[in-house]
């Protein structure tokens, strides 16, 4: 209960400082972004409820240990990625952009559209490779928070996958054109309404 709660005022607080970001026009670099987003995201709500529906609790160790973070963390870090990488068209065609991760590359490192999508699945592919050897290199904790543990890491892929599949098979982000965007692997840029 208290990591939900802890989670649900940092998202709230994350929430205003994005909204005072965008409405600045202001855009962060990669890293401080990334931390921002993990937070204005609400992957932290949703990774926490993993343990409501195991009927788990986790105790504050294993979130303190190093390998059980980088694997936590990777996880939402892909959750962002790609969240971001299918809301920019719809984003940018609604001038709310400011806070994504295509415009953060664009404008910290010059990048094209095309070149801002690779840094994203170069990203994505790294984050998986850490994520596995990160969950690799959890120490025991004895039987039951082991076995724990694994429910734990298990709803975290699924959620990452669920996530990339909801994306891909709603109207959400790629509207009528949705089949055509996942055959083609080609998104057109909406125009920007005014």
């Amino acid at each position: 209960m208290r990591r939900f709660v802890e989670n649900c005022e940092n998202y709230c607080a994350a929430v205003a400082k994005e909204a005072k970001l965008r409405e600045r026009g202001l855009t962060l670099d990669v890293e401080p972004y990334m931390k921002l987003r993990r937070d204005f995201s609400s992957t932290q709500i949703c990774a926490v409820l993993f343990e409501y529906v195991h009927g788990m609790d986790l105790p504050d160790a294993v979130f303190e240990n190093e390998a059980f973070r980088q694997m936590y963390l990777a996880g939402l870090d892909m959750l962002c990625l790609t969240n971001d990488l299918y809301s920019y068209n719809r984003e940018q065609s609604r001038g709310v952009a400011v806070n994504n991760i295509f415009t953060v590359v664009m404008k910290e490192r010059g990048y094209s559209y095309q070149q801002a999508a690779d840094y994203i699945g170069e990203e994505h592919e790294r984050l998986v490779a850490k994520m596995i050897d990160a969950s690799g290199k959890i120490p025991s904790f004895g039987d039951k928070i082991d076995g724990d543990i694994q429910k734990y890491v298990r709803s975290m892929e699924q959620c990452i996958a669920g996530n990339i599949t909801w994306c891909l098979e709603t109207p959400r982000y790629f509207g009528v054109w949705n089949a055509a965007s996942q055959r083609d692997i080609v998104v057109k840029l909406w125009d920007v309404e005014s």
